[in-house]
């Protein structure tokens, strides 16, 4: 439960940076945008918007706008949207970076520009890594419940899984391929036919 609240407090963290992230990009990039009479990094202005307006609304989704939707790709089809409009937004801040810095190189002589448009940036670059966070995370996640996985029991692996689910069975070499010749064996869990009722390991 703990674990839960701390993930909500950095999700609710990370929503509120994107949204303090666009207020300084935009001072930055207003500046820069007509100085240098091109159109990148300015045009990063557009995808910050995107990410502003995507936290401002999930944590307005709460009353008290103290709790975040929890983002899980196994969660519910809103939850989800949820997750691909994080990897659009944050694929999009990519490629503006990398245009960006294009641009940015061509325009060596003028130094000045250059420190303002490299400064620009930085927020598109904190609004990217916060985007891919959201986005990776529940997968992450999700492969690591897999790991965790027990076959056995179907349940999640703990700590004492040696003092419980290890204990009703136990592990043979089983060939990888028998048609082969099975010169490979990988371990396979034999367990007795009362270990699932008894496993602890959930």
């Amino acid at each position: 439960m703990g674990e839960t609240n701390n993930h909500h407090d950095i999700d609710i963290i990370l929503r509120k940076t994107a949204i303090v992230d666009f207020a300084i990009g935009f001072i930055l990039l207003i500046i820069h945008g007509p100085a240098a009479d091109q159109g990148f990094p300015a045009i990063g202005l557009i995808s910050l918007a995107g990410s502003a307006l995507l936290s401002y609304l999930l944590l307005c989704k709460d009353k008290h706008v103290g709790h975040i939707i929890q983002i899980n790709i196994e969660g519910s089809l809103k939850s989800r949207y949820i997750t691909i409009t994080d990897a659009v937004t944050a694929f999009t801040l990519l490629l503006v970076l990398i245009c960006s810095w294009a641009a940015l190189g061509r325009r060596w002589q003028d130094s000045g520009l250059i420190i303002l448009g490299t400064y620009g940036t930085v927020p598109i670059m904190i609004s990217c890594g916060i985007h891919f966070y959201f986005f990776l995370s529940p997968i992450i996640e999700t492969y690591q419940k897999g790991l965790r996985y027990c076959q056995h029991c179907r349940g999640t692996l703990n700590a004492d899984i040696s003092a419980s689910c290890g204990s009703k069975g136990k592990y043979a070499a089983v060939p990888d391929d028998e048609e082969a010749g099975g010169s490979e064996a990988s371990l396979q869990l034999i367990a007795t036919p009362d270990a699932g009722a008894d496993c602890k390991c959930g």
